[in-house]
């Protein structure tokens, strides 16, 4: 089979590709047969070494987190999925990735995807739709009424956040770029606020909740949209302060995991048309190295980079 992997650190043409054994699965192992997989921007970041300093990363490195594809081969004792189900899969950053054709998971790494879902469409909802279900709904537990800005509403995470907190029937502001916001009107956003035009903090109206998926400056201006006792969630994107007690609101660092409960929520809103991911653009599996280069760019549409993969 054929897989997409680096044996250095370094820019996106160190991804080589490379011919390896089918793997054979073992007791409670599944094989899946990858047949979509999505380009997460810390697939560029452990490629790159940018990772290193927080944890080892084995060479030479198969990168990739989600996968979509089917159950090409089943172990002993496995129960939970049959042979030709479609399934997700989700690998950790110390094993062996998802650009591949095929691999080895468990069950707790496996989730079905539901009927009617295509297989890009699956693998670009697993880490947007888990960011936007633990940052809204766990954390900061939106309901109705509640007035959400979302910061980023055009890019994977943020499209998937205002659906989100749109249908739990809150009042959805979002800032993005002024080409995007007819995208992000139709993903669900009462007001688009064009950050290459206009500056989000003129809203007058305060927020119960914000969602900041940028960090750096913009992070620090979202206090002071913020009612008192109102909560600031982020994902650890560019530096943060903590300004929390200054402003007497909530600031939480959103602790993403992908623990099997967390995915059958996300893919049970899936197929009840909640969640609907944007696929922006695809790629064969061999042009993995284009993926990154686009992504470290910055020239993706709204949405994830898919990369098809051939059957086995």
């Amino acid at each position: 089979m054929i897989a997409m992997h680096f044996e250095e650190f370094g820019p996106p043409d160190v991804l080589r590709s490379v011919a390896r054994q089918v793997p054979a699965p073992g007791a409670a192992q599944v094989r899946v047969d990858l047949r979509a997989v999505a380009v997460l921007p810390v697939d560029c970041k452990i490629r790159s070494g940018a990772l290193t300093r927080f944890f080892d990363i084995p060479l030479p490195k198969i990168p990739g987190r989600d996968g979509a594809g089917i159950v090409g081969a089943i172990g002993e004792g496995v129960d939970y999925v049959k042979l030709g189900e479609r399934v997700c899969v989700v690998a950790s950053h110390a094993e062996q990735g998802t650009y591949q054709q095929a691999l080895l998971h468990s069950r707790d790494t496996i989730v079905p995807i539901p009927d009617g879902m295509e297989f890009a469409d699956a693998a670009a909802l697993v880490h947007s739709g888990v960011c936007s279900v633990i940052c809204l709904t766990d954390t900061a537990q939106i309901k109705a009424g509640m007035r959400v800005l979302i910061h980023g509403g055009s890019g994977a995470i943020g499209t998937l956040a205002i659906q989100l907190a749109k249908s739990a029937g809150a009042f959805v502001a979002t800032t993005c770029r002024a080409v995007n916001r007819d995208l992000v009107t139709k993903m669900g956003a009462d007001l688009a606020v064009a950050y290459d035009q206009e500056d989000f903090t003129r809203i007058n109206e305060p927020f119960d909740v914000v969602l900041d998926l940028v960090g750096g400056d913009v992070h620090q201006r979202s206090y002071q949209m913020l009612r008192k006792g109102g909560h600031l969630v982020c994902l650890n994107a560019a530096p943060i302060t903590d300004m929390s007690a200054q402003y007497g609101v909530t600031m939480t660092v959103a602790r993403i995991h992908e623990a099997p409960d967390i995915l059958n929520r996300v893919f049970a809103l899936a197929g009840r048309g909640i969640l609907r991911p944007l696929v922006a653009l695809k790629l064969p599996l061999d042009q993995a190295a284009q993926a990154h280069r686009l992504m470290e760019e910055g020239s993706v549409p709204p949405g994830r980079i898919i990369l098809d993969i051939p059957p086995l």
